[in-house]
């Protein structure tokens, strides 16, 4: 059944027939046409493309894979767009506190946000890097990072420009509800442990 109306929409397409038209005619909707002309269109231009470069020297494609790699790939989103979508998402989960209330995800609008993207791209300047470790961070890769409460939420910490931090994903997880001093202190302690173990020689094991 599904097969024969889908042969059928693309029938009338073909014969010129408008979205509304067809609708009338088959009483489907719009989106399912839009679907199946829309895979019809890019089938049918994917065999013109490969039909028109087989006729193609070497040099005119070449020119030709320039000109769809400088021109239509223009429409993917660009570094600076990935970055503010990338931001976008961990100041939701930033604000997501018992100190900031939101409905849910869909309804939550950047533009009534406390905090703005602009505003962390300036806290964080040209050359980001997180403020535990020191590591450099690219905002493009979200994965990578997360804007920390320096004073944590559990402890009183608000959802503020303020009290944000970058830090690379290990060193969140590391420092987990503590503050920065009790971090600090914790990993010097660390350390102090390491080179007393090393200056005696012994190597600590998992039995």
């Amino acid at each position: 059944m599904n097969e024969e109306r889908n042969r059928r929409i693309k029938e009338l397409h073909d014969e010129g027939k408008s979205y509304n038209e067809i609708k009338k005619l088959l009483n489907v909707s719009k989106g399912t046409i839009s679907y199946h002309c829309s895979e019809l269109s890019r089938t049918n231009h994917r065999k013109k493309c490969s039909t028109w470069k087989k006729g193609l020297t070497p040099l005119q494609k070449k020119i030709s894979r320039f000109i769809e790699n400088n021109i239509y790939n223009g429409r993917k989103k660009s570094k600076k767009t990935k970055i503010e979508r990338a931001l976008y998402l961990k100041i939701y989960n930033f604000l997501s506190t018992k100190n900031y209330k939101k409905s849910n995800k869909r309804k939550f609008l950047m533009a009534e946000s406390p905090i703005q993207v602009k505003e962390v791209l300036e806290k964080f300047g040209n050359n980001p890097a997180c403020y535990l470790t020191g590591a450099p961070i690219d905002l493009s890769e979200p994965s990578t990072y997360s804007l920390d409460h320096i004073i944590p939420a559990s402890r009183g910490g608000l959802s503020t420009l303020d009290n944000m931090g970058l830090t690379t994903q290990k060193a969140n997880q590391a420092k987990g509800d503590m503050t920065p001093q009790e971090f600090l202190d914790l990993c010097k302690a660390v350390v102090a442990n390491a080179n007393k173990i090393a200056a005696v020689g012994f190597e600590p094991t998992l039995d």
